[in-house]
């Protein structure tokens, strides 16, 4: 029985350290490639250990988790939230979440089963050191591949200069980095061997280089302020001068570094870096920040409607449609989350659900300082590595990596508290038959679990990344399969041959597609037609599972509208408005479709409406200026426009412009006036370049265009 524990053991223990390396996996066959591979394989992995750490209790009941606070809290949280998420407004999303969050409850459990393998199984100082020192291995190797990309070698997959590693989104890379800082703080510590010390010091060096580079305000304020509450506890508790020295000199270079940065953060070094420039224009005034304000007020109006359990997790979308502010009209339009833990989980999971997160931070307080027998530093740096964690989830959101090394963290603690383990060996189940009855099924119950939570999702994921393998040929869309375009079309009605947690976004892309497909001529029209209705009828019935989900009415309003059906995208879309009344982005497509219906006195006052509702939406002055053109209301918009450019807004003006452009591209004098306008802001080179493809496009005309740019020369 013992070579039985101890294989099982082992083999456990590889794939709980195996984990720690699943932030490098990217799986381009899938839909958010970065988000749903990591989780498919996390998964995979923890289903297969949880079946073999099944039978190890089976043989060994001392590997059972024991009733300390932090597991009760976790495992109350655990019962919580699966009530929000049953009780939910869209229970498939607070149940499963989709491929681009990969959240939910399933995930939720995968992390607790998880948090409870790795509190019972990895045992003995030894074994955390070589766990937490792998997971410092990992964030290391992570740093070489962000360096790759800092010094242009590898491409930065986020956009822009901000570090991203395989983690596909600076946030991400930045929690990875911030919390494995601490535990490399906590190695070096613990560790007297120099040479040890001299790796980790190192590590320690590349994990903030990396983290700076994130340029993520929240993780690298959090750390700052997780060192400086470090050092504070250690100066107060420590009874070694030389510790209390090391605190005070940190909390004096923090105090130090604040206050020169604020002293020059107008100088044109911190202007002129990219990372210094993003916290130098942190203010209550700032464009983001107070975006935060707007959306945290939003979810605090949603929890007021449901108070106990919430609405069930990835539900925000359906708060923030219904309380949309018009202040939010140049941010993020289908916000799903409030990027606040606090009210994130008041909106999952009401009162109650926020009362039982906070639990887990307490018992985790009270299990570091009260029930260990951890020494005061060792205290201190745990406690900044809470702090840090909770702080920066102040302004996002957790994620698989995120969750996972909070877990970790959390294990340990657990694993740290006095008599957490009877090692005497005894069964669980007595009797052998029995036993091997109980490990038969519990084998069988895991593969059918592995099966049905992941296979058909995996399947419909991969089928629909097939489905939209399209190339630009001569400027059409072309198939890259040499079937031709059918062959997309049946990987995409694959993707939906079974229903998963997957299907709502399925059914957006192959709407996007057939959108595409219904505008191409290369595409007999059989098929167009064919592939519209079999799109339509899809997006019909998502909007039949969430009829409360205006994004889907939205989706199908705009693209019947592009296959001219201007009747029922009228219909859709004025069903998305009366769920959000005062969303511009809605509100902007149904007075396109009003304009194109014929319908012109409607668009102008229903345009006109949307923009008094936020007269700085750029967006929406176009809109409405649009639909004054369409209605022939000369004197209208001629005043519209004349008074943008005295207010210096020529954003607007020139969008409104090339708009016109696009809609009727054979109107010369739609080329003249936007070169008329750029001639007079003194924007001369954009002046005579419009002229110049004016000139390309009516070669008939190049004498007279060729004047128009000799006269915006001389002036």
């Amino acid at each position: 029985m013992t070579e039985t524990n101890n294989i099982l053991k082992n083999t456990i223990l590889t794939g709980l350290f195996a984990l720690l390396f699943v932030p490098f996996f990217v799986d381009n066959n899938l839909f958010f490639p970065f988000i749903s591979g990591k989780d498919f394989v996390f998964r995979f992995v923890v289903e297969i250990l949880f079946a073999l750490w099944l039978i190890l209790c089976f043989i060994d009941r001392s590997y059972l988790p024991k009733k300390n606070l932090l597991f009760l809290s976790f495992s109350i949280f655990m019962i919580v939230v699966l009530l929000a998420d049953l009780f939910a407004v869209n229970k498939t999303i607070a149940l499963w979440s989709n491929f681009e969050r990969m959240d939910g409850f399933v995930r939720l459990i995968h992390i607790y089963v998880f948090f409870i393998m790795l509190a019972t199984t990895i045992r003995g100082e030894k074994v955390w050191n070589y766990f937490l020192g792998t997971s410092v291995i990992s964030s290391v190797a992570m740093s070489f591949y962000g360096f790759l990309q800092l010094f242009g070698k590898l491409g930065v997959h986020h956009g822009g200069d901000r570090l991203d590693g395989t983690l596909g989104n600076p946030t991400y890379l930045a929690v990875f980095m911030l919390i494995n800082i601490f535990f490399t703080m906590y190695l070096f510590y613990k560790n007297k061997n120099k040479t040890l010390r001299y790796l980790l010091g190192v590590a320690f060096v590349l994990q903030i280089i990396t983290l700076y580079h994130t340029a993520t305000r929240g993780a690298i304020l959090g750390l700052i302020g997780g060192f400086l509450l470090t050092a504070l506890i250690s100066i107060f508790v420590s009874k070694k001068k030389n510790i209390k020295q090391i605190g005070i000199a940190v909390a004096v270079a923090i105090a130090i570094f604040v206050g020169l940065f604020l002293s020059f953060k107008e100088s044109d070094f911190v202007q002129n870096s990219p990372v210094l420039e993003r916290f130098a224009g942190i203010s209550l005034e700032n464009k983001t920040t107070l975006s935060r304000f707007i959306v945290w007020d939003i979810a605090g109006k949603g929890f007021k409607e449901r108070p106990l359990l919430g609405w069930g997790q990835g539900n925000f979308n359906l708060i923030f449609d219904k309380n949309y502010d018009v202040r939010m009209y140049n941010q993020e339009q289908w916000f799903d989350r409030a990027h606040n833990i606090i009210m994130d989980w008041l909106v999952a999971g009401g009162i109650l659900g926020l009362l039982s997160y906070l639990s887990i931070i307490f018992a985790t307080l009270w299990l570091i300082w009260k029930r260990t027998e951890l020494d005061s530093i060792e205290k201190s740096i745990l406690t900044g590595l809470l702090s840090a964690y909770f702080f920066q989830n102040l302004f996002v959101f957790d994620q698989l990596v995120s969750y996972m090394l909070f877990a970790v963290f959390l294990a340990y603690v657990y694993n740290q508290s006095a008599d957490q383990h009877d090692h005497r060996v005894k069964p669980l189940i007595e009797d052998k038959n029995q036993r091997m009855i109980a490990s038969l099924f519990s084998v069988v119950a895991i593969l059918f679990i592995f099966y049905s939570v992941n296979v058909p999702a995996y399947a419909a994921s991969e089928n629909l990344i097939k489905g939209l393998q399209f190339k630009s040929v001569q400027g059409r869309m072309a198939s890259v399969y040499e079937e031709g375009i059918n062959k997309n079309i049946d990987y995409l009605k694959k993707s939906l041959d079974k229903e998963t947690f997957g299907s709502a976004e399925i059914r957006i892309q192959v709407l996007t597609a057939a959108t595409r497909i219904f505008k191409s001529l290369d595409v007999d029209a059989q098929t167009r037609e064919q592939f519209a209705q079999f799109a339509l009828s899809e997006m019909e019935k998502q909007i039949e599972l969430t009829p409360e989900d205006t994004k889907y009415y939205f989706a199908l309003g705009v693209a019947l509208a592009e296959m001219g059906d201007l009747t029922n995208s009228q219909l859709f879309l004025e069903k998305a408005i009366s769920i959000s009344p005062d969303k511009h982005v809605i509100r902007n497509a149904l007075t396109q479709v009003y304009s194109l219906a014929g319908q012109s006195d409607k668009a102008v006052s229903f345009s006109k409406e949307t923009y008094e509702k936020e007269i700085r939406s750029d967006d929406s002055w176009v809109v409405y200026t649009s639909a004054l053109v369409r209605a022939g209301q000369t004197e209208e918009y001629t005043k519209l426009i004349n008074e943008a450019i005295a207010n210096q807004q020529y954003q607007r003006v020139e969008s409104f412009m090339k708009i016109a452009i696009n809609q009727n591209p054979n109107n010369m004098q739609s080329y003249v006036s936007l070169a008329a306008f750029y001639d007079q802001i003194g924007n001369d080179e954009s002046a005579i370049q419009t002229l110049e493809l004016a000139k390309q496009r009516f070669p008939d005309q190049s004498a007279t265009l060729d004047k128009f740019i000799e006269q915006v020369k001389s002036n």
